[in-house]
């Protein structure tokens, strides 16, 4: 049976370059482990946070798209962000959506809504950054009883 070249150099390939210390045992494995460009983009996690990042009272509900500027917690160069949302309302099926700044199409967002009324909803979503680091978001309803936001994380 002829030997497979791509996949021989992935499992036999010997480390290199004090490589032999690492975890992963080939340069394939180890250069997707610790180097981003090898495979793109690496999730970071923010970890434990002791409040919410935005709440209703820093969130205009009026129905019209409105910038969410993250650029304070998200570091320059990420790509997207992991955001928690947990909403709260008296009324069944009220929308938060979310898309990445400057969309302006109506299949690429995310959205977050109201299951049961007067209970909390929660919900993760991941959302596109642009480069200044801000999404948008708009709401159905106007008279939400809660909406906190908390970013638990990013790609970049």
């Amino acid at each position: 049976m002829p030997e497979i070249g791509y996949a021989r150099s992935i499992i036999d390939d010997t480390p290199v370059n004090g490589e032999l210390e690492k975890a992963p045992s080939s340069n394939w494995a180890y250069d997707h482990a610790v180097n981003k460009d090898a495979h793109h983009a690496v999730f970071v996690n923010r970890g434990d946070s002791g409040a919410y990042d935005f709440t209703l009272a820093n969130l205009i509900t009026d129905g019209a798209w409105r910038d969410l500027d993250l650029s304070a917690i998200v570091p320059a160069g990420a790509l997207a962000v992991l955001l928690l949302i947990l909403l709260k309302d008296d009324s069944a099926f009220s929308l938060v959506s979310l898309r990445r700044n400057g969309n302006t199409g109506t299949i690429a967002i995310s959205r977050c809504y109201i299951q049961v009324a007067d209970t909390y909803t929660g919900m993760d979503r991941i959302v596109a950054l642009d480069a200044g680091r801000v999404i948008e978001y708009a709401t159905t309803n106007t008279t939400f009883n809660d909406i906190s936001i908390l970013v638990k994380g990013w790609w970049i």
